[in-house]
């Protein structure tokens, strides 16, 4: 999750909250998540809770989350947990590219809550207006408006656009 399990973050937030809590009632679950400056795995399973900042602890094979890296922070968690399977809760954020090459070496489950795969504007509000952009495919307006949005800048919506399609 490219986020922390807190409330003020919405109905991601909530309703993945609820669901590990029963789910981790009858097996073991990770859920890896970024705070915006570290990743934080937490392991639960019934009424045990673990959780691990930066460097995992040594019994869960030392794997080094430190860094933002999203893709190395995954494989080594899931490496360390001995995931079968990768749930992406929230693509925004995500590097697509990564993902799909991930999802080669990997049994890869996404879930979406946004527009992040058409756009990473994920509100799809054009930074110049503030209007909705109506699934914009001008390229060039495309790129005006990603560069004046914080976080996009530079990002090409059709090299974007092409890897959100490898994932499928």
């Amino acid at each position: 999750l490219p986020f922390p399990l807190a409330a003020r973050f919405g109905g991601v937030a909530l309703t993945l909250a609820d669901r590990l809590e029963l789910e981790g009632r009858s097996r073991p679950v990770a859920l890896l998540v970024f705070d915006g400056a570290r990743w934080r795995l937490e392991l639960r399973h019934g009424e045990r809770r673990a959780a691990a900042e930066g460097r995992l602890e040594r019994s869960l094979a030392a794997a080094d989350l430190d860094g933002s890296e999203p893709l190395a922070a995954i494989e080594r968690a899931a490496d360390a947990v001995g995931a079968g399977i990768v749930h992406v809760e929230n693509l925004d954020r995500m590097p697509l590219d990564g993902l799909a090459q991930l999802a080669a070496r990997r049994s890869l489950v996404l879930s979406t809550h946004d527009f992040a795969l058409h756009c990473p504007n994920v509100q799809l509000l054009e930074a110049a207006t503030g209007r909705f952009c109506g699934y914009c495919r001008e390229l060039e307006r495309c790129r005006r408006c990603l560069a004046a949005t914080p976080g996009s800048a530079g990002v090409d919506p059709a090299r974007h656009r092409a890897a959100a399609a490898r994932l499928f």
